[in-house]
């Protein structure tokens, strides 16, 4: 990776929806706006978050969950935004999409509501294009503490940070294997890791996640790419 070129980095995870009929607007909203606050801290000084208002021009994320719901929460059927606190859509749920500026910055998709069996919710957090903005969301602590607080907040049962430009048709499975990892279905105690992986533990009952390099992970240095795709091979493997 080239100086002059920031690290396409996105941090995903996916959850069960809790409820099998699906959840309300006002839930959702409130459950957005409450993630938002438990992020904050960990993002970098200064930031503010916006969402596409009329004509796609940006307005700031409100500060409360019901105009957060009218204005920002969006039906997964294309139905228009505004939708009444009890509205369920259990077949596809609601998104939201929020920036930090209209081009270039950080963005956060957030998907939830859905109610049918099997149905998972997720997030997309993709960092800033801007070189000295990417710097700082990518700070290796800060990215552990924006990754251990999504799954936390979500319970979530899958959890990835990559890079979003790799066109590789064994990311891992079932998610992406590079810098930071969680799955909930290994077995714990994890096997060996290669040489320089971290595995840490989350709360009871959450398991655990690893990390291959404590530098930020690039894809270009062969140690790297070396590492992950070791720890790849070793948890496809593990029962």
């Amino acid at each position: 990776m080239c100086a002059d070129q920031a690290p396409d980095y996105q941090l995903s995870c996916f959850w069960l929806t809790p409820n099998q009929e699906g959840q309300d607007a006002q839930s959702c909203a409130q459950r957005l706006f409450d993630f938002l606050q438990a992020i904050q801290p960990h993002c970098p000084a200064g930031t503010l978050w916006h969402f596409l208002g009329p004509k796609d021009a940006l307005a700031p994320v409100p500060s409360d969950a019901d105009t957060l719901r009218l204005n920002a929460l969006r039906p997964g059927n294309g139905d228009p935004r505004g939708v009444a606190p009890q509205a369920r859509y259990p077949a596809v749920g609601f998104s939201v999409l929020i920036m930090t500026a209209k081009r270039g910055g950080a963005s956060l998709i957030v998907s939830l509501g859905q109610g049918h069996a099997g149905a998972h919710n997720h997030l997309c957090l993709s960092f800033p294009f801007n070189v000295e903005a990417a710097q700082i969301w990518s700070e290796p602590t800060r990215v552990e503490a924006l990754f251990t607080t999504c799954i936390r907040f979500w319970q979530a049962d899958g959890a990835s940070v990559h890079h979003t430009d790799i066109r590789d048709e064994d990311v891992g499975h079932p998610l992406p294997v590079y810098w930071f990892a969680h799955d909930r279905s290994w077995q714990q105690p994890l096997p060996p890791l290669p040489a320089g992986v971290q595995v840490k533990p989350l709360e009871e009952g959450a398991g655990q996640y690893i990390i291959t390099t404590p530098d930020r992970y690039n894809r270009f240095i062969d140690a790297h790419r070396a590492v992950s795709e070791a720890a790849k091979a070793t948890l496809r493997q593990a029962p």
